[in-house]
């Protein structure tokens, strides 16, 4: 079934974004299928870039299937890997035309105190979250350049910020990210826009291993909204920074995180 691109379906008719093609990584998983979902509502065409387990590309087909599969292509994406990156957008290009946004949302995240936080695990999150948002924003670059309103969005993290116990690599690699974006923002601009969001705590499958009530009630105690943040509340940021809306933004950072961060 194909979502509705008429202006009244989605909720902010100054944010539209009908013709343009968007990939987003990380798209088969709670902040990347919500971006798909609302891209394709505001009448975008979605390249939906997944991991290669097979429960990441059964999660792609299926999102894909859902929001009709004119408007939403599946394409598995390994971002520690220059060339399967290259034919993110090769597919991209070939199947909509080319590229006019980014979303970087793939990213990894483990819980390990920095006593026995292992070398491999500190490289493949800096590799996934950080490197790996290099890696799709240089590959875009090309076709972002041949695009109007052409936009770029990083996925970060509050944590940017604040910092915690046991998520150095994590961290690091997502206040890195934060840094790439207005470095890009200051060499990319004025034809491409790059922004980034910084959720707080959001209910994805990337949070569900960790979320004890212990732990849920750490991190929402000192929220001024006291819960958790949904994947598509974080979406509908993401889709504002994609579109018109936000064409005098670039640079910035979104923190969506409901007042428990406040930069």
């Amino acid at each position: 079934m194909i979502v509705s691109d008429t202006h009244s379906s989605g909720p902010d008719p100054f944010a539209r974004l009908d013709g343009r093609t968007v990939v987003i990584t990380g798209a088969s998983g709670g902040i990347g299928s919500a971006t798909a979902e609302l891209a394709v509502r505001a009448g975008a065409s979605v390249v939906l870039g997944h991991g290669p387990a097979p429960d990441d590309e059964q999660s792609a087909k299926e999102l894909a299937h859902r929001l009709g599969e004119d408007r939403a292509h599946p394409v598995p994406v390994d971002v520690l890997d220059d060339g399967s990156v290259a034919a993110l957008f090769a597919a991209a290009a070939d199947r909509f035309g080319g590229v006019d946004g980014l979303v970087t949302a793939a990213g990894v995240m483990e819980q390990v105190p920095f006593a026995e936080l292992e070398p491999a695990i500190w490289h493949r999150t800096v590799e996934t979250n950080l490197t790996g948002t290099y890696r799709c924003a240089r590959a875009a670059l090309p076709f972002l350049q041949r695009a109007t309103g052409a936009a770029i969005v990083t996925v970060a993290s509050q944590l940017a910020y604040t910092g915690a116990r046991d998520v150095a690599a994590y961290t690091a690699s997502k206040a890195g990210t934060l840094g790439l974006t207005r470095a890009l923002a200051h060499e990319l601009g004025p034809r491409i826009r790059v922004n980034s969001v910084a959720p707080g705590p959001v209910d994805t499958p990337m949070t569900r291993p960790h979320a004890t009530p212990e732990w849920v009630e750490r991190k929402t105690s000192k929220m001024v909204l006291g819960r958790f943040g949904t994947a598509d509340e974080i979406a509908a940021v993401i889709r504002f920074l994609l579109s018109d809306a936000a064409s005098f933004l670039t640079g910035q950072t979104i923190s969506a995180n409901g007042g428990g961060v406040m930069p």
